[in-house]
């Protein structure tokens, strides 16, 4: 059955009904980052929550061509569009920012009011609204136009750090604090820490240890202090110049840039890499050089999360090679890697986002991408991972003479790269017939070319080794070779490999099984040379068919694989696996027989999803499925394939599912009210409720293709001109809300979690690399991939039992059991698969990389963490006790935030963790000791 000229059809019908509606544009077609402000940036913040907040000498801001005020500090969405409700006006320069624990933002700088309110050089903000409360320290120089506060930096018990240009604090009444000064979090009273050893000079930078040395930097050079006395320690680099910039890989050696030529005992020109304990500089030797106006700088330096070094500041060459103000290092060699923006100004901020994206701020107003035209960026740019700055992405697609253009599958790389397929001979100017790739700004990946063949791409699935399944209705591919509806490409040039199962049929869907084999669904009587009606499973080398043999009576449209290897299948049949199974059956993974699973929808199922609390999403075309009337889009029992009641009754069929992390729901389909709502051809729903959510971006035709990227941001295709209040000829990108993701390691233990729009895995497989990523080494797939939500049970008024839903927790994948190498530093790379593309037949993969370094197991430890509120806010004065298995106990307070830390504790012994609070109930905890515990967080029930 070919549907795809009637969905014409209903495509013209829809352009015709909408082509005068009004655009709504709560989700917007212009993704590129461009916040545009009118002045130096000197701060960049990433909060924990994606959004980011820019520090500097500007007035207003322009994101996307819309002039708004914004004096000196402002806050953007992980989308780049404004944060309206931020809006503190600092009447002066901001240099320093650091975000609270609570979610309070203090601001350093040259100020003296924020929002008409007195302020001198200190402030803190507001979460929300970003106005100042009454934390007011009054840093104080008596001459004012050299007085300003440079850095800013935030302890684990809440007590404060400044560092800049003042003698005292508190005014010209108060007390003497020479350049440096520690606050208490809620008064802003200066204690007793007062190395006064730096008169009239600044302090431009203050790093925490994780042992909780203070590292500052300024005009004098670079010392440690200790926690408690302010006393410099013997760490002694002895720069000859100014240090700027800090920054603290994860083995505790200190990466260090500035105006210096010789540290730690070496030559090193504005960037060193310094040993923890005695300052000396060890190998890395990046030889920054050609500044403007005879200096050379480093103004500052972050660590990726794959161990990269980014730097930024005034040059034009590292080792030699060209790099205009910024550069992203390798951490053994010091040399410069490929990213090459070339910048036409300094760089005096870089941040590195939770998914690897990098931001810079400055003085540029241009930016040549990887040596591509110049590009207008006016003092902010962000950058993606593969170093090509963020653009939006318009691909102005162009069909042939007899069919317009469509994208049917769409496949996201591990780098961020984007596979598209469908029908179209033209991509972005270039022809591209049926299949082309783009780079993560969304400009044309033009080493990669499959081109010619004829017909149509329906599905795409990345293998972990990178090469490229495709399928769909074509039957000649490469110079004329065989393709039979399904192929192999490389993963470089696209040309095709040896894998040749020769498909008597189209093939619409590909799933790759973790054990590499891979699975095929479509409309093909036989494939892997053998008769094989509807569905077939290949083994990866041949492409030969295995013994897996459901035999379906007709077509089989969509495949997905449950965490237990259960294979579940929708399409048209009536019956499969040995059994009358109307449209939807579920399959031994063996076998291939039907199992007792029979939700009998009365007309086709056209796409399935899995929940992360196991249960399953379907879509199609029918109107009662699971014992219930339902209208194109369901949620199942995965037992009993009873229908729950999730629903969000669309008008019309919904062709594509993708569940984010935080438990909403995208739908994609032929459909104008969906969830309560009026919501044209594409809608996010509510979990629980199945309620349309503000997602609007009201295309002007079907949707039949969605993904998510690591950033959140949506891709989507389908039979649209016009998305997101742009014109976007059948393929789209879409703003979001942030992807959280996290990967925390220790010894024996990796986890992954991830929340916001970041994509629900179907399965994730952690690797291990001792080499700085030349090699990986697998250390095995998450245990916990769909761990349930946590449901509610309550009484509705007549007394009934109902079942309710709270918010869906974050999905948590985890490996134990692991005995990691410790003393060195380490890469663990968790590779996420997760279904997209039309009818979910389409396969992509996402990395997330941490450096991590894991001391070696010691004979004694520390114990630290945070109590807090059910709302998540610190709980200060709170009684942590640790009880040995002797019945001996320990008891610490918490700070003023919430946080406590045990240290001298005997590793390799169990130990019971309780709190006492007025008020509140805590779980206690139990736990095995075996090296440093830095995140036992306690909330209250």
């Amino acid at each position: 059955m070919n549907i795809l000229p009637f969905r014409f059809v209903l495509f013209i019908i829809g352009l015709f009904l909408t082509f005068n509606a009004p655009a709504l544009k709560a989700q917007s077609a212009l993704d590129g980052f461009d916040p545009n402000p009118s002045g130096s940036i000197h701060a960049l913040v990433v909060q924990p929550d994606g959004k980011i907040i820019i520090g500097g000498a500007f007035t207003n801001v322009s994101p996307n061509g819309v002039t708004v005020n914004r004096n000196c500090i402002a806050r953007f969405n992980p989308d780049g569009t404004l944060d309206a409700a931020f809006n503190p006006y600092a009447n002066n320069v901001v240099y320093g920012i650091a975000v609270q624990p609570d979610g309070k933002v203090l601001v350093a700088g040259r100020f003296t009011a924020i929002n008409g309110q007195p302020r001198n050089y200190v402030a803190r903000l507001d979460a929300v609204t970003g106005q100042p409360d009454s934390f007011n320290p009054s840093p104080w120089n008596p001459d004012p136009y050299f007085g300003h506060v440079r850095a800013i930096a935030v302890q684990s018990d809440g007590k404060i750090l400044i560092g800049g240009d003042f003698h005292k604090v508190g005014g010209s009444a108060g007390q003497v604090r020479i350049s440096i000064a520690r606050l208490d979090g809620n008064t802003g009273l200066p204690d007793s820490f007062s190395p006064n050893s730096i008169y009239n000079r600044v302090i431009w930078s203050i790093v925490i240890q994780r042992d909780g040395k203070i590292l500052v930097a300024g005009s004098w050079g670079l010392k440690r202090l200790d926690k408690d006395t302010g006393l410099p320690d013997s760490f002694s680099p002895n720069p000859n110049n100014w240090v700027f910039a800090i920054a603290i890989q994860p083995d505790g050696k200190i990466l260090v840039g500035g105006d210096f030529t010789n540290i730690g005992g070496q030559r090193r020109n504005h960037i060193a890499r310094l040993d923890k304990d005695t300052g000396l500089a060890d190998s890395f030797d990046p030889n920054a050089s050609g500044g403007s106006g005879g200096y050379t700088r480093i103004y500052s330096i972050a660590v990726q999360p794959d161990g990269k070094i980014l730097a930024g500041g005034d040059f034009t060459h590292i080792r030699g090679r060209p790099r205009n103000y910024i550069t992203r290092l390798n951490a053994v060699t010091g040399l410069p890697d490929s990213f090459n923006p070339s910048l036409s100004n300094q760089v005096y901020a870089v941040a590195v986002q939770p998914d690897g994206k990098m931001l810079a701020g400055g003085e540029f107003v241009s930016v040549s991408s990887n040596g591509g035209a110049l590009i207008g960026r006016s003092r902010i740019a962000r950058f993606e991972k593969d170093g090509l700055l963020e653009q939006t992405l318009n691909l102005s697609l162009i069909g042939d003479v007899t069919t317009p253009p469509a994208v049917w599958a769409i496949a996201v790389q591990p780098d961020g790269k984007i596979l598209i397929g469908g029908d179209f001979t033209s991509v972005l100017g270039v022809p591209r017939k049926g299949i082309a790739r783009l780079n993560a700004d969304g400009t044309l990946d033009t080493n990669f070319n499959p081109y010619p063949y004829s017909g149509t791409i329906y599905a795409i699935a990345v293998q972990p080794d990178g090469k490229i399944l495709i399928g769909g209705n074509f039957q000649y591919y490469i110079g004329g070779q065989p393709g039979g509806y399904m192929a192999r490409l490389d993963k470089d040039t696209g040309a095709m490999d040896s894998f040749a199962p020769y498909a008597a049929g189209p093939v619409y869907t590909i799933a790759i099984q973790p054990d590499s084999k891979i699975l095929v669904s479509g409309g093909f009587s036989r494939i892997g040379g053998e008769s094989r009606p509807g569905i077939a499973r290949l083994d990866a080398t041949t492409g030969f068919a295995d013994s897996f043999n459901p035999q379906p009576n007709t077509s089989v449209t969509t495949i997905a694989i449950q965490p237990d290897g259960k294979i579940l299948v929708g399409g048209y049949f009536s019956n499969i696996g040995g059994q009358p199974r109307n449209r939807l059956a579920r399959l031994d993974k063996d076998t291939g027989l039907a199992d007792s699973f029979d939700p009998n929808p009365n007309n086709q199922v056209t796409t399935i999803a899995i929940q992360a609390d196991g249960k399953i999403l379907v879509g199609g075309i029918f109107t009662n499925i699971g014992g219930e009337a339902r209208n194109h889009i369901a949620r199942l029992d995965a037992t009993t394939g009873l229908a729950d009641s999730f629903n969000p009754n669309a008008q019309n069929w919904v062709d594509a599912i993708a569940v984010q992390s935080d438990g909403k729901i995208l739908v994609g389909g032929y459909f104008s009210s969906i969830g309560g709502q009026p919501r044209s051809y594409i809608a996010r729903l509510n979990a629980a409720t199945g309620a349309a959510d503000s997602f609007i971006s009201t295309p002007n035709g079907s949707v039949y293709v969605i993904a998510i990227q690591p950033d959140g941001k949506i891709l989507v295709g389908g039979y649209f001109s016009n998305i997101g209040g742009q014109l976007r000829n059948r393929f789209a990108r879409l703003t979001n809300a942030a992807a959280l993701s996290s990967l925390s390691v220790n010894r024996t233990t990796v986890t992954l979690t991830r929340d916001g729009s970041a994509v629900l895995f179907k399965r994730v497989v952690f690797e291990l690399s001792t080499d700085n990523g030349a090699s990986w080494t697998t250390l095995g797939t998450a245990t916990n991939s769909f761990a349930p939500s946590s449901p509610l049970t309550g009484t509705n008024e007549t007394g009934e039992n109902q079942l309710a839903e709270l918010a869906p927790e974050a999905a948590s994948y985890a490996l134990t059991g692991l005995n990691l190498p410790t003393g060195q530093n380490i890469l663990v790379r968790a590779r996420g698969v997760f279904s997209s593309g039309w009818r979910n037949g389409s396969e992509s993969i996402e990395d997330k990389v941490k450096i991590a370094f894991l001391p070696v197991p010691a004979t004694q430890v520390s114990v630290s963490g945070r109590v807090m509120t059910s709302d998540g806010s610190g709980l200060g004065n709170a009684q942590v006790i640790l009880t040995d298995a002797s019945g001996n106990s320990r008891t610490t307070a918490t700070g003023s935030f919430g946080y406590f830390r045990f240290d001298s504790v005997q590793a390799g012994e169990t130990y019971v963790f309780s709190v006492v609070a007025k008020g509140y109930q805590f779980a206690p905890q139990v736990v095995t000791v075996n090296e440093e515990l830095p995140e036992l967080n306690f909330t209250a029930q």
